[in-house]
């Protein structure tokens, strides 16, 4: 290996952001300059590569042998590799990339495409960072670059266009792709708090919650999430948001079992580490949990931005389609349907005050909740204790 001059690995260090290089071997040098041009040739622009230098830099401080040096160069690599992860985070939300490249790079390390059924394949080497939390900060920074990217009209039309709007092809598949994409965000929060202690998904999910300190919102009306075939009977799930101000993380909970209804329950991962996404290879049955799914929200709740990036969406996988198709969700009850949240205004004590009613008596306790919401003339935001506590003062 080529000794360098101190005062060449000065200018070419102070470049990327490092300025003491004199404690630095030339062995570290070339490992650094290595990593650096591996970055660049990713995509990162410079503001970026200076905080990766900077967690090298930091690192160094605490490792005192040549070998923890190398083992703390490996890992904060490693981490460059993980979308979501500490340093992924700092260099994503530092880059001086637009909204729309800093999304386009991201999809671009995942090796992201949409398959022949319209389903976003992502091929790596590049991961989500499986200690992604719901809470995460990641999911924040990532949330407000979306809203940058696609700030004046919907997903929807920035996918198909418009006669009044000359969008190109990069635009339009990145925002098909976006939207896509909030189902992976979705797989690594639910498979996240799978790995907390509880007894089942729900009562993890609010032990992860409290030991936080975070709130959590029970309050969007589920009707989607409550699709059914032939007869709707009752209101099988509860959505439950996280946070209680953000709503950006949901997930679908079975009221009778405590667990997350999802179409990652029933994908089937191929040899090759695809999604089997061929709606063909699906029953009815499974097709449910697909339809019923949750959708990870990169709107701001009651806010303009809901409505562009999260419900005008464009059109979703065929697979979901053809599931949407066969379970079709109820109208409202003040809407022409019979459809009132069971988990509503009262939170989890709507979720235990339904448990109180035995499985045999739930479609006929049902109907005499949604007569009273009907007579009193609520809205959604009511929920099922209050009418509980009600009818039993009543006896």
């Amino acid at each position: 290996m080529i000794k360098m001059g101190w005062l060449s690995k000065w200018h070419q260090y102070h470049s990327v952001g490092i300025i003491q290089t004199k404690d630095i071997s030339d062995q570290e040098w070339y490992n650094l300059m290595q990593a650096v041009k591996r970055l660049i040739n990713i995509g990162w622009d410079q503001a970026a590569i200076k905080v990766y230098c900077r967690y090298i830099k930091q690192g160094k401080k605490y490792a005192i042998t040549p070998e923890k040096k190398r083992q703390q160069q490996v890992l904060i690599d490693a981490m460059t590799y993980l979308i979501g992860s500490p340093v992924y985070t700092k260099m994503f939300q530092t880059s001086n990339l637009s909204a729309k490249e800093k999304l386009q790079l991201m999809l671009a390390q995942l090796q992201a495409y949409r398959d022949e059924f319209d389903f976003l394949q992502l091929t790596g080497p590049y991961k989500i960072d499986p200690c992604l939390t719901p809470t995460s900060y990641f999911l924040t920074i990532l949330r407000k670059t979306i809203q940058h990217a696609f700030p004046k009209y919907s997903l929807d039309i920035y996918t198909k266009g418009a006669p009044y709007l000359t969008i190109s092809n990069e635009t339009r598949e990145l925002a098909y792709q976006i939207h896509a994409f909030r189902s992976y965000l979705d797989r690594q929060c639910i498979e996240f708090i799978r790995h907390q202690n509880g007894e089942n998904d729900y009562e993890k999910l609010r032990a992860y919650v409290h030991a936080l300190g975070v709130g959590l919102d029970y309050r969007t009306g589920a009707n989607y999430h409550n699709r059914y075939h032939q007869e709707f009977t009752f209101p099988k799930n509860m959505k439950v948001q996280v946070s209680q101000h953000t709503k950006m993380v949901e997930f679908i909970v079975d009221l009778h079992t405590g667990k997350f209804i999802s179409e990652w329950n029933v994908y089937r991962i191929l040899s090759n580490g695809k999604i089997d996404s061929n709606p063909d290879h699906y029953t009815l049955a499974e097709l449910e949990q697909v339809a019923n799914t949750e959708s990870f929200n990169y709107g701001q709740p009651q806010h303009r931005s809901h409505r562009l990036l999260d419900i005008d969406h464009p059109k979703d996988p065929q697979i979901r389609r053809k599931a949407t198709s066969f379970w079709r969700y109820e109208k409202d009850y003040n809407r022409g349907g019979q459809y009132v949240d069971i988990v509503n205004n009262g939170g989890h004590k709507d979720f235990l005050a339904w448990q109180k009613i035995p499985i045999a008596s739930r479609q006929s306790t049902y109907q005499d909740y949604l007569h009273e919401c009907r007579q009193l003339e609520l809205q959604r935001e009511y929920g099922f204790n209050r009418f509980y506590l009600n009818s039993n003062e009543n006896i």
